[in-house]
């Protein structure tokens, strides 16, 4: 998938050429302070979780749609963004997010909310006019 991206030129716009996803550890200004990649997430009030992806583009704005399905509606949904809609059974949300690019990466993040259900997470985030990139997870409860 990124192959393609990599080859393309950036007249097209922004797109990804690597993705991970992974546990963030974020100072209270949202700085990033540690990240740890993983495809699971201890089911941890704030516990960030999120992805990092590598652009063909340096520096500037990017706009991305980005979708989280949850296994079940939880409590509440968060606000990350700009709310695009939520689906008829409230399970997946749409955000409309511009993210700055630092150094050719851009990143987001979510928290673990309390009466988030724990199971099989799906995030796609789509970059510009770039087909979805898909992270799939796991949100377990500590032992």
């Amino acid at each position: 998938m990124f192959k393609a991206c990599a080859a393309a030129p950036t007249a097209n716009g922004a797109c990804p050429l690597d993705a991970v996803f992974g546990l963030f550890k974020l100072a209270p200004n949202n700085d990033v302070l540690d990240f740890k990649v993983s495809n699971t997430v201890p089911r941890v009030i704030n516990q960030n979780y999120g992805w990092i992806l590598k652009l063909n583009q340096k520096s500037g704005k990017v706009r991305v749609l980005e979708r989280v399905t949850l296994p079940e509606t939880p409590k509440t949904w968060g606000s990350g963004g700009q709310p695009y809609g939520t689906s008829a059974d409230r399970k997946t949300i749409s955000l409309d997010v511009t993210l700055t690019i630092y150094d050719g990466t851009i990143s987001k993040s979510w928290d673990v909310a309390d009466g988030d259900p724990a199971g099989h997470y799906l995030i796609s985030a789509y970059v510009e006019g770039s087909p979805p990139v898909r992270f799939e997870f796991d949100v377990i409860d500590s032992k």
